[in-house]
C-alpha cells in the first residue's frame, strides 16, 4: 500500500513537471512573431517534449508493475542522453531563468540506473537549482562525474541561495520538507528523489551553505 501511495505521488509530480514546461513554453510562443524563426525552434521543443511525456508515461506504467518479489532490471544508461531530455522538459523554466548548464561528463560515460528513475532525479535537482537561484545573479549548474571502485558518483552543483544543513538536514529529504519558503513548492522532488535512489540500492548527499550554492552527490553502484 505504502509503494502504491508512493507510486501515485510519483506519476502526479513527474506530470506536473511537464504541464509546467509546457505553460511556459506555450507563454514564449505567445510572445513571438507569427514569422519569428524562434517560433520553429520552439515548436520543435515542444514535439520532442510531447515524446519525452509519452515515453514517460509508458516508463511510469512499467515500474508501477514491480512487485517485492519481482524486481526489474537496472539498465546501463548513457548519462548525457537523460542530461539532454532533462534540459528538454525543463526547457521553460531554464529559458526563463535565463540559466546556464554546464556538463562536464564524457557522451560515452554510464550508470546503471532505472531510466524513468534516473530522468526524474536529474529533472528534480535541476528544477530545484532553478527555484532557488539568487535572484540578480546568474544561475549556473555544473554537472560532473567521477568513479571510484563500487560506484559513479554524478555531482550537480549550483551557484544559488543554499541551505543551513545544520537546520534543515535531517528533514530535507521527508515528505513536505521544502527547501524555502517557495509557495508553489510542497517539498515533494527531494522526497522522491531519495526514495528513487533507495530503490536503486543508491545514496544521495548533499553539500550546501547558506548564500554559497548546494551541490548535490549521487551514487550509483556499478553492480
Amino acid at each position: 500500500a505504502v509503494k502504491l501511495v508512493n507510486f501515485t505521488h510519483l506519476i502526479c509530480h513527474n506530470l506536473k513537471g511537464h504541464a509546467i514546461n509546457y505553460e511556459l513554453m506555450f507563454d514564449y510562443l505567445d510572445n513571438l512573431n507569427a514569422d519569428d524563426k524562434d517560433k520553429t525552434k520552439a515548436l520543435n521543443v515542444l514535439k520532442d517534449s510531447t515524446k519525452n511525456l509519452s515515453a514517460s508515461i509508458k516508463d511510469l506504467r512499467e515500474m508501477v508493475t514491480i512487485r517485492e518479489e519481482v524486481k526489474t532490471t537496472r539498465r546501463r544508461l548513457l548519462i548525457n542522453d537523460f542530461i539532454a531530455k532533462t534540459k528538454q522538459n525543463l526547457t521553460g523554466e531554464l529559458r526563463e531563468a535565463n540559466a546556464k548548464i554546464l556538463n562536464e561528463i564524457p557522451d560515452t560515460q554510464k550508470i546503471k540506473a532505472y531510466p524513468i528513475f534516473f530522468e526524474n532525479i536529474l529533472t528534480n535537482l535541476i528544477s530545484n537549482a532553478v527555484k532557488f537561484r539568487k535572484p540578480n545573479k546568474p544561475l549556473v549548474i555544473t554537472i560532473s562525474a567521477e568513479i571510484d571502485s563500487d560506484c559513479t558518483i554524478i555531482s550537480i552543483e549550483d551557484n544559488g541561495m543554499g541551505m543551513d544543513l545544520e537546520e534543515r538536514g535531517e528533514k530535507l529529504f521527508k515528505m513536505g520538507a521544502s527547501l524555502g519558503n517557495n509557495e508553489d513548492s510542497r517539498g515533494m522532488g527531494l522526497y522522491f528523489t531519495k526514495y528513487q535512489m533507495d530503490m536503486m540500492n543508491g545514496k544521495i548527499e548533499v553539500e550546501s551553505k547558506p548564500n554559497e550554492g548546494a551541490t548535490f552527490k549521487l551514487s550509483f553502484l556499478h553492480n
